[in-house]
């Protein structure tokens, strides 16, 4: 069993390593962001882990400074810049505790339309 896998309200975890993907289903009223990147730093140490967020379209330049002001404030270190596919990849302060359904908030209220999956790197 991963570490992962041992989380409440984190369910049916699929690891690709390939694509070097983890998806799931998460309870975002029973689990943060952090707990899932540490139990997944916890499992490899080769692995880092961020949240990656889809945006249907390439979110405009005032949209991205709100979402990352927004998003500052609820434990998120960085947004990157949206890549060719619109995908912005999201870090988290691991000393906070950040609730997906805050980040989804805080991107639908900053004019992102949005997907998420999260992202695995060695």
């Amino acid at each position: 069993m991963t570490s992962v896998e041992t989380l409440e309200g984190f369910d049916k975890p699929e690891v690709n390593l390939e694509s070097k993907t983890l998806t799931g289903l998460v309870r975002a009223d029973k689990l943060s962001i952090q707990q899932i990147v540490r139990a997944v730093k916890k499992a490899g140490g080769q692995y880092d882990a961020r949240l990656v967020i889809a945006a249907g379209a390439k979110p405009s330049a005032e949209a991205l400074d709100r979402f990352r002001s927004q998003a500052g404030k609820l434990g998120v270190r960085a947004v990157s810049e949206p890549d060719a596919d619109h995908k912005l990849l999201v870090t988290f302060d691991l000393n906070k505790e950040t609730r997906l359904d805050d980040i989804l908030k805080a991107a639908v209220e900053s004019g992102i339309d949005l997907t998420i999956t999260s992202d695995i790197n060695n």
